[in-house]
């Protein structure tokens, strides 16, 4: 019988050893529980941080997107413009250089009362004593500074 006491006693006590490590895993498990969860709930805050940012960098995108097409809308018309405004320039500058052809011709008039000026023109150049169409190549007396 005293062994059986015995046996009884070892058991009850292994079963409160059992107990207290339950006990202590369970608050172990607990604690691991706990941290787990505020590892989980920073790393969804981050989540939604970051979902907010890509919100508002999409946003950005977008407008940024929208500059660049009124952007080069704009540029296609400054450059319409300015095709038009070389025209006119161009224009202009050929409207300046028969106004000075007609001036010189009014002045060869009014020096030389009785000269038969037409067969001035105003796209020829005197090569020896002729008058030919003004080639790009070809260098008259007119074009001679010494004239």
């Amino acid at each position: 019988m005293g062994a059986r006491l015995i046996s009884i006693g070892r058991t009850q006590e292994l079963k409160h050893v059992r107990d207290s490590f339950d006990k202590d895993t369970v608050d172990q498990l607990m604690q691991d529980n706990l941290e787990k969860g505020n590892k989980l709930r920073t790393a969804l805050d981050l989540v939604d941080s970051l979902q907010n940012k890509l919100t508002a960098t999409e946003g950005v995108g977008e407008k940024l997107g929208e500059k660049k097409a009124a952007l080069e809308a704009r540029l296609i018309v400054l450059s319409v413009e300015k095709k038009q405004l070389e025209t006119k320039k161009e224009d202009h500058g050929l409207e300046m250089f028969a106004a000075g052809f007609e001036r010189v011709v009014e002045q060869a008039k009014l020096l030389v009362p009785g000269a038969d000026l037409s067969a001035m023109d105003l796209c020829k150049v005197v090569v020896g004593d002729e008058l030919v169409d003004d080639d790009d190549g070809v260098e008259g007396e007119g074009e001679n500074p010494n004239v």
